[in-house]
């Protein structure tokens, strides 16, 4: 019942201290079962993470830290965003906030329901169940969003133009669906997915020069570079050189499991990466 609305639920355990940096995203629900976790935007302040976050969609990394610990996570695809969360994306738009400002009061008894359970199987199973109670009923605009997100994933367009012309609706309707259930303009988000089409090519392929492997994405390693600092906060080769060890297994699994190492890149299905 899941499958359109999450991505995917993940299990982050870190026995050590742990440095990472998330990629652009759509949004996510994440719970701290254990230890202290910090995030903060590039060049900004670490601040706590409380027990129970929504993260809104993003463009741009967030610098990740712990101390050690367990977070269980969940994905959530756009049109999850809205039958699930209810909100309007663009208030949450690489912001972080308390989960039970969209949740409620409900929020509050995720985190010590899950420390009852006794294994992560049946922490999954609470959180399947939480999430199916809460779906709610189509928008009217269900199907645009649905042909948004398609279109995004097909690689095919390079202005909002031809964007709107293929979904048969004005640039004018195309850009408020995206800000309410994406978060960003359709510009900025054709923008952002082409990163992503970048990132994961280069992450795929270190031996080559990136020149070779980015292609047409970019017009030359100086536009790729600019374009990385932007999103990363750092140069590919610092990005590359950095331990990711959070990103990278994540990555790993995702591929394995779902067919896309990147969040923003694969198709809506639930499954659970370890």
């Amino acid at each position: 019942m899941l499958h359109d609305f999450v991505t995917s639920f993940y299990v982050v355990e870190a026995p050590r201290p742990l440095l990472d940096h998330t990629h652009p995203e759509w949004a996510n629900i994440r719970l701290v079962l254990s230890g202290t976790w910090r995030t903060c935007p590039i060049n900004g302040p670490a601040d706590p993470i409380r027990s129970a976050t929504i993260y809104g969609p993003t463009d741009r990394t967030r610098r990740v830290e712990a101390d050690g610990g367990i977070m269980i996570g969940i994905g959530l695809t756009p049109v999850g965003w809205f039958r699930l969360i209810g909100a309007d994306a663009r208030d949450y738009a690489n912001r972080v906030g308390y989960l039970g400002d969209v949740l409620g009061e409900d929020a509050a008894t995720i985190v010590p329901d899950l420390l009852a359970f006794p294994d992560e199987a049946a922490r999954i199973a609470y959180l399947t169940d939480l999430l199916e109670h809460r779906i709610g009923p189509p928008s009217h605009d269900e199907a645009m969003v649905r042909a948004i997100h398609t279109a995004l994933l097909a690689n095919d367009y390079t202005s909002v133009a031809a964007l709107a012309e293929t979904l048969q609706t004005s640039d004018r309707t195309l850009h408020r669906a995206c800000l309410r259930s994406f978060g960003f303009s359709a510009k900025r988000l054709l923008r952002r997915q082409r990163f992503l089409r970048a990132l994961e090519a280069t992450s795929d392929h270190l031996d080559q020069p990136l020149s070779q492997v980015f292609g047409d994405e970019y017009y030359d390693q100086s536009h790729f570079n600019r374009e990385f600092r932007q999103y990363m906060g750092m140069t590919p080769l610092a990005y590359f050189r950095s331990p990711r060890e959070t990103l990278r297994r994540a990555a790993i699994e995702r591929q394995r499991m779902i067919g896309g190492s990147l969040q923003g890149l694969h198709a809506p299905r639930a499954a659970v990466v370890p």
